[in-house]
């Protein structure tokens, strides 16, 4: 396996977005949307992404804005020896870093994102973009609103599941009967209210 998928919890992590362009607009609001702190440094910042920052500095990125409170940088900028630069630096001071010109070389790369909330899937297919999107549209698919709508639901009784059964063995088997393709059927045909009142039933 080439890349390992992971997911970051960024809530309250700085994250030092190098550009202010449209791709670093992008990286940067996804990664404020999950709680992250945006530092931007660049020239010009879109104002979008300026408004979503929580420090913006307008002026070229140097080797001092990859400071000790910095937890992983994103480069986004069209200057390929700046941010060939940038990564070596990064990578000497245990930055993760991701390089939007070459994510082939990059720390972590986020892939193309399918978001549907709680649920989230994400997918890449190793510097195949046209292929990564057109999965991504597959995904987007399968992640149906009534599939939505029951994952809300499980992450609603997620502490009463946790208050009901006492080990992780037990939590699994409860949840692995409520996230059947009969259950997303019911989800669909029937709604929520009467798979509501059955969960909660199984819970008391």
């Amino acid at each position: 396996m080439e890349w390992f998928p992971v997911f970051l919890n960024l809530r309250n992590r700085l994250a030092l977005i190098v550009g202010g362009g449209e791709v670093a607009m992008r990286k940067g609001l996804a990664m404020r949307e999950a709680g992250a702190r945006l530092r931007v440094v660049a020239p010009t910042i879109a104002p979008e992404l300026a408004a979503a920052a929580a420090e913006c500095h307008r002026r070229p990125a140097t080797a001092d804005d990859l400071a000790p409170d910095v937890d992983l940088v994103v480069l986004a900028t069209d200057a390929t020896e700046v941010q060939a630069e940038l990564q070596r630096l990064a990578r000497d001071r245990r930055i993760w870093c991701n390089r939007c010109d070459e994510p082939e070389t990059s720390d972590f790369t986020t892939g193309s994102v399918c978001e549907r909330p709680p649920v989230i899937a994400a997918v890449m297919s190793s510097g195949c973009p046209g292929l990564s999107r057109l999965l991504k549209q597959r995904i987007a698919g399968v992640i149906t609103p009534a599939v939505a709508d029951l994952a809300r639901l499980l992450v609603e009784v997620r502490p009463r599941v946790k208050a009901r059964f006492p080990t992780q063995h037990e939590r699994a088997a409860f949840f692995r009967r409520w996230t059947t393709e009969d259950v997303v059927r019911r989800a669909e045909t029937e709604g929520l209210t009467t798979l509501r009142g059955e969960l909660l039933a199984a819970l008391t």
